[in-house]
């Protein structure tokens, strides 16, 4: 159908979207706690024709009826901290060097000072008894800027004395402010205007493929870091 009744098509999903408009809005008369991932669901109700959503009732510069899981969630609790994932890698692909650097982690993070890196702190600790392996040799943590800076001067220190084999620092898409999608990290105008995510949340709209999304990447880097 996609291919040979597209305008067919579209409006079976338009009403599929109209459904579940009012289907959520039911529940959550009955007291349910809905929120968007962030994937443009509540942008593409609005798109179907579903004016209701939106926060000011006419479109959807105000944003939209319901929070976003960033407003409501990882904003408060760990984004307007500073807290965001990063990445590293053990390029050695030994697990022994993993563990060196789980240990190092947990050794830099200052797990009394908020709840947060208490989270943050059993994670790593629990890394690999969980088996929380991300890709080859490699794991996810959550910390703001001071516990990244901490972290990575300690994996120089181990690799400049041959304690671990080279290490690979990155980020996630997901990190603070992240900007791979308008209706998702960065979020409607309200978080926006509070703390600048607003022209992240423009910019990643306007960059075309290529270099200037690299180079807006190394920006946010040395902006939010």
């Amino acid at each position: 159908m996609l291919k040979e009744d597209r305008e067919t098509f579209d409006e079976m999903v338009n009403e599929t979207l109209r459904r579940h408009f009012h289907v959520i809005k039911e529940l959550v008369a009955r007291g349910t706690y809905f929120f968007d991932y962030g994937n443009s669901f509540m942008k593409a109700i609005y798109d179907a024709g579903v004016k209701e959503i939106s926060r000011n009732g006419t479109d959807e510069k105000d944003g939209f009826i319901w929070p976003s899981y960033v407003e409501d969630i990882m904003g408060p609790q760990l984004f307007d901290y500073g807290y965001g994932p990063f990445r590293w890698v053990c390029l050695s692909g030994k697990k022994e060097d993993l563990i060196k650097t789980d240990r190092a982690a947990m050794e830099c993070i200052p797990k009394d000072r908020r709840g947060q890196d208490m989270d943050n702190w059993i994670w790593i600790r629990d890394a690999e008894k969980n088996n929380l392996v991300v890709g080859t040799q490699a794991r996810i943590l959550y910390q703001d800027a001071l516990g990244r800076m901490n972290i990575a001067l300690r994996f120089n220190e181990m690799v400049r004395r041959g304690e671990v084999g080279p290490i690979m620092l990155g980020r996630d898409h997901h990190d603070v402010s992240g900007t791979d999608s308008p209706f998702r990290k960065p979020q409607y105008q309200g978080r926006q205007q509070c703390n600048g995510r607003y022209g992240c949340a423009m910019l990643c709209r306007k960059l075309c493929p290529g270099h200037e999304p690299c180079r807006f990447a190394q920006w946010r880097r040395c902006r939010y870091r």
